[in-house]
């Protein structure tokens, strides 16, 4: 069972994401039929999102969790992902990988929620990539695939180490939000660029 201070900083997240949440939805349609091009398009975006994000949030966080971090890192997913394609990375500019405005454990636990939670939507994302373009976890949906039937697991202990770590209300809790929010908007930046389209206002 949840105690109540975790559902209390899981709700103020996901309810201060889900307008977010949605757009980058719309954009990616990933819950469309797919195309090849375009998933393609979208694992470039993540690998590129990733490779700036990943080591920005672990500096910030404490040196134990950043252990975890690190260990269920779904960089390596992706990298596989486009080799098995034969997909280039994005070549981002420098100056344009997304940068978020982290500046405390709190900020870095907020970033972290947008990815620990898109990995459930994985799951979904990769049954229907092997059902509508024949792909595998060993030929372009390691990404989506993720850690399979542990994936729930560790959004579980995510969840268990944001309540141990961010109080459910104060400044703390405002930072998570802030950056959650954040990461949302440079996500949906990323990808409005690669994929060439205009976010809904």
């Amino acid at each position: 069972m949840v105690h109540a201070a975790q559902a209390s900083i899981h709700a103020a997240l996901r309810e201060c994401t889900q307008r977010r949440h949605d757009t980058i939805e719309a954009l990616l349609r990933l819950d469309d039929t797919l195309d090849i091009g375009r998933y393609g398009r979208v694992l470039q975006g993540f690998e590129a999102f990733l490779t700036a994000w990943e080591p920005q949030v672990a500096a910030l966080l404490p040196l134990p969790v950043a252990g975890r971090f690190l260990a269920r890192s779904r960089l390596g997913f992706v990298r596989a992902d486009l080799r098995a394609l034969g997909l280039p990375r994005w070549p981002l500019p420098h100056s344009d990988l997304p940068r978020l405005p982290l500046g405390s454990p709190a900020a870095a636990f907020g970033s972290w929620y947008v990815l620990a939670g898109s990995a459930l939507g994985g799951q979904l994302i990769a049954r229907r990539a092997a059902a509508q373009l024949g792909l595998t976890p060993a030929r372009g949906t390691a990404y989506f695939h993720g850690w399979g039937a542990s994936t729930a697991t560790h959004w579980r202990d995510y969840l268990t180490v944001l309540a141990d770590e961010v109080p459910a209300t104060g400044p703390d809790a405002a930072q998570a939000c802030e950056a959650a929010r954040a990461t949302f908007d440079r996500l949906i930046g990323t990808f409005a660029c690669l994929l060439d389209e205009r976010v809904a206002a």
